[in-house]
């Protein structure tokens, strides 16, 4: 009696558990197939590092999809074609593109930070701090290089460089890096060029002289011999007396 009861109650089991899986397996095929007709019903675009720079807008996120996607079939939308179109865009670091419920596309990026631009008649790029270059697309605070910067890409390249032109790219970086912790020379310098030479040239708004840096070797000891040229040194000429002041050779300041 025993058995035929476990056997009774095992085959009441198996059946609910039967019917159960059946209505889950109709209930999710119908769901998807829902799921299919649903239409995109608006595009959101999240800057997710608005707050540290400001790069890109949401404008021109929008602009980067390059197709009318509200009311086309969710089904019917290359995501990752998407994706790769806003990583096409030299500005982009990285891109998201995911439906959420209700249909809403949503588009997720991060931004390069340009920390410099460097520019001549014929050359205009941004660079990351990782010395990515992209394309100048608006103006961006940042410190402008101009002069003989030795790239010659083209302004609409975008992305790392050989070796050798990432060497020079990092030197100056770490330039503005170092100048950039400190309020008095982000204050004061007022351009940096480069020389026909390859040597950095400033020109600072507290003199009219042109100070020859030379290469990005021992950036912190130079910045102490210009700083101790301006405290101790200029005070005790008259202005304009020196047209240049070279900090290129080891503990020496010459001035003409």
């Amino acid at each position: 009696m025993g058995i035929k009861r476990i056997l009774i109650t095992s085959l009441v089991c198996f059946l609910a558990v039967s019917l159960f899986a059946g209505y889950f397996y109709h209930v999710g095929t119908f769901a998807a197939a829902k799921g299919r007709e649903v239409a995109c019903s608006k595009v959101n675009v999240h800057i997710l590092d608005s707050l540290e720079s400001s790069a890109i807008e949401r404008g021109d996120v929008r602009k980067m999809l390059d197709t009318a996607l509200v009311g086309k079939k969710i089904d019917s939308i290359d995501l990752s074609l998407i994706e790769r179109r806003i990583l096409s865009h030299g500005e982009i670091r990285t891109s998201k593109v995911y439906i959420s419920p209700g249909g809403a596309l949503n588009v997720a990026v991060t931004q390069r930070k340009p920390v410099a631009r460097f520019e001549n008649p014929t050359e205009r790029y941004y660079s990351d701090e990782y010395g990515y270059l992209f394309p100048v697309s608006k103006h961006i605070e940042v410190p402008v290089v101009t002069g003989s910067i030795p790239l010659s890409r083209g302004s609409d390249f975008k992305g790392y460089t050989s070796s050798e032109e990432a060497l020079w790219i990092n030197g100056i970086i770490s330039f503005i890096q170092e100048t950039g912790k400190d309020p008095y020379w982000k204050k004061h310098i007022q351009q940096i060029d480069i020389g026909s030479n390859g040597d950095i040239l400033l020109y600072l708004d507290c003199g009219a002289e042109k100070i020859i840096f030379g290469d990005c070797r021992n950036i912190v000891s130079k910045l102490k011999k210009l700083r101790a040229y301006y405290e101790n040194i200029a005070p005790r000429h008259e202005a304009n007396t020196f047209s240049t002041v070279n900090l290129k050779y080891k503990n020496q300041i010459i001035c003409k």
